[in-house]
């Protein structure tokens, strides 16, 4: 028994962040945002890349940098009642901090049912 929640927290402190990813234009990473507004596009597809640099002008200190690109589709439009749609995604998040290199890196994959209601507002 020992044994097994030793593994079992182990196991959990490996995972976990203390960080999420910071953009100073956030709402230009909308599966960052919000992972349900996956596939919800005017188009057929989305593609987003983001850039962050802080700290760059200084010589003296090791800027901080994240990059994030992500990639959603709206399949099925159509082809489910009421112009419902499914949307499928993925995006990937790389983290670098000072001289150190330290750092991460993220791969989401994102599913989701977009539901279209129309109401009558007579």
């Amino acid at each position: 028994m020992k044994k097994i929640l030793t593994l079992l927290l182990s196991l959990l402190i490996q995972t976990t962040f203390a960080q999420d990813f910071h953009f100073s234009r956030f709402f230009a990473s909308p599966l960052s945002l919000n992972p349900a507004t996956t596939g919800g596009v005017n188009g057929d597809w989305r593609v987003v890349a983001i850039f962050r640099s802080q700290w760059g002008w200084s010589s003296t200190i090791s800027a901080f940098q994240t990059f994030g690109a992500s990639y959603d589709i709206a399949v099925m439009k159509g082809k489910l009642p009421r112009k419902d749609f499914i949307g499928l995604g993925t995006s990937f998040y790389s983290n670098h901090v000072g001289d150190a290199k330290f750092g991460n890196r993220q791969v989401n994959s994102f599913f989701a049912i977009i539901q279209i209601y129309f109401y009558r507002l007579n």
